[in-house]
């Protein structure tokens, strides 16, 4: 028997969405992505710092007690949490006179008009450079940076969260070289423990600090595929790698001391990024 053209109408209709519906029950041509792995396990907890610099008005800084070699690039990356956005928190500080005032490499986010507006800001051999922090870190909050810089380019990249920020061409860097045996330390400017009386300047960090890795190697072409899947890899791989990207500091070897207070807490969370 023939059906009637609304009775065909209403078959076709009908094969149509059965289609759909086999397609949308269907796994997708890829893989999804995997959960982020554990930090470690429960016998090894991660050691985090934390840093109340506005709280005390004094200083609170750690030193990474290793020898620092001539750099001509570096990968910086660690995860932070600050407790005060408002203010200029100093990731990490490196200088061989601690009298002069120099910073011979220093990272910090900035903070302008109260954290209306917030900068990444590294400073080489007293050039400094700065890029635009959007969307805006907010307290409260882990994220993992990563900052590169290579001499024989001049190109700085800033990464957050495994993801290109900015990566920019400074003519002023190429061709530096850091000069090697001074003293590294997260949490504060040396200028301000030792010029200021050991007095935070506003531009202690404030909050917490953990997995920081410094290499003395570049993090290569920023848009390059394998460059791509190296940040991505350590934005959600929660390890301290010591042989690729820690031989210089290395946050589970590298010995550390602490000054003005700031603790050491161990975090038993084995979830990356919710330390």
């Amino acid at each position: 028997m023939a059906l009637g053209p609304s009775r065909a109408v209403a078959v076709v209709l009908l094969a149509a969405v059965c289609c759909l519906q086999g397609a949308q029950g269907r796994s997708p041509p890829y893989p999804p992505i995997p959960p982020r792995p554990p930090v470690c396990p429960v016998d090894a907890p991660l050691i985090k710092l934390n840093f109340e610099q506005n709280e005390r008005k004094r200083v609170q800084v750690v030193e990474y007690d290793t020898y620092i070699p001539n750099l001509s690039s570096f990968t910086i990356h660690y995860w932070f949490n600050l407790r005060d956005t408002a203010t200029t928190n100093t990731m990490f500080n490196y200088a061989t006179d601690p009298y002069t005032g120099t910073e011979l490499l220093d990272v910090q986010l900035e903070s302008k008009e109260g954290g209306r507006h917030q900068f990444w800001k590294i400073t080489i051999k007293g050039v400094e450079t700065r890029v635009s922090s959007f969307p805006p870190i907010r307290k409260g909050e882990w994220y993992h940076a990563l900052h590169s810089w290579e001499s024989s380019t001049g190109i700085i990249s800033h990464y957050i969260n495994g993801e290109l920020l900015q990566s920019h061409y400074n003519y002023q860097t190429k061709g530096l070289v850091i000069p090697a045996g001074g003293i590294a330390q997260s949490g504060q400017t040396r200028s301000a423990r030792f010029l200021y009386n050991s007095v935070d300047q506003g531009e202690g960090l404030n909050g917490w600090l953990t997995l920081f890795q410094l290499s003395a190697k570049p993090i290569g072409v920023p848009t390059s595929s394998d460059s791509v899947a190296a940040k991505a890899e350590r934005a959600f791989n929660c390890a301290d790698d010591h042989d690729k990207e820690g031989e210089t500091i290395s946050w589970n070897r590298t010995p550390r001391k602490g000054f003005g207070g700031v603790t050491e807490t161990p975090s038993y969370n084995s979830v990356c990024g919710q330390f």
